[in-house]
């Protein structure tokens, strides 16, 4: 899934890959957890470095863009839950597919 959110009037890409979820994971040195707040903004943080090349922004400096706008934070879970739920709709559909028993030609 991939998505453009803009910050400061510049587009950046959002797209939920593992390269995201890999440079989380340097940072929080522990998988994402979702019940914590640090977690969701470095999340973020970590996909907008993983997918836009000129997004040079200090952490501190992000974190204090996400105080001041919590919109675009809350565009970002929102995001993250929609990219969640396709994924979880796509297995269920690979389930159904594995479980069905093809029919014998006659």
């Amino acid at each position: 899934m991939k998505r453009e959110i803009k910050i400061n009037g510049v587009a950046h890409t959002l797209k939920d890959n593992l390269k995201s979820h890999f440079i989380f994971e340097e940072i929080a040195k522990r998988p994402f957890n979702v019940n914590k707040t640090f977690d969701w903004v470095a999340l973020f943080y970590s996909t907008l470095l993983a997918n836009n090349e000129s997004f040079d922004m200090e952490f501190t400096a992000f974190v204090s863009l996400c105080d001041d706008h919590p919109e675009i934070f809350k565009e970002f879970q929102q995001f993250i839950v929609d990219a969640s739920k396709l994924e979880a709709q796509k297995a269920v559909n690979n389930d159904v597919k594995k479980k069905t028993i093809p029919k014998r030609k006659k």
